[in-house]
């Protein structure tokens, strides 16, 4: 029980002091920077089978910052629900 307290500490501890966010918080992405978006709909990504039975294409959007020559920019994923029975990635 000491055992696994110490080592849970210890790794608090070194998330608490990483210093992986420090250029969020004052570099390029502590405010908005870019005023527009480009968007490129429709990407296909995969194919699966629905539950019908028929073939289905699984397609994706991108938001990119519109005019961003910077290749290494973070990355967020947004899946919308639904359990790729029903939905769809435009409505809320």
């Amino acid at each position: 029980m000491k055992k696994t307290l110490i080592v849970m500490s210890s790794v608090a501890a070194f998330f608490t002091q990483s210093s992986a966010q420090n250029l969020c918080v004052t570099g390029r992405y502590a405010s908005n920077t870019f005023t527009a978006v480009t968007v490129t709909s429709g990407i296909a990504y995969g194919a699966n089978t629905t539950a019908g039975g028929s073939n289905q294409i699984l397609t994706m959007d991108v938001y990119q910052p519109t005019g961003d020559v910077e290749t290494n920019r973070p990355l967020i994923i947004l899946a919308h629900g639904g359990s790729f029975i029903f939905g769809s990635s435009t409505t809320s």
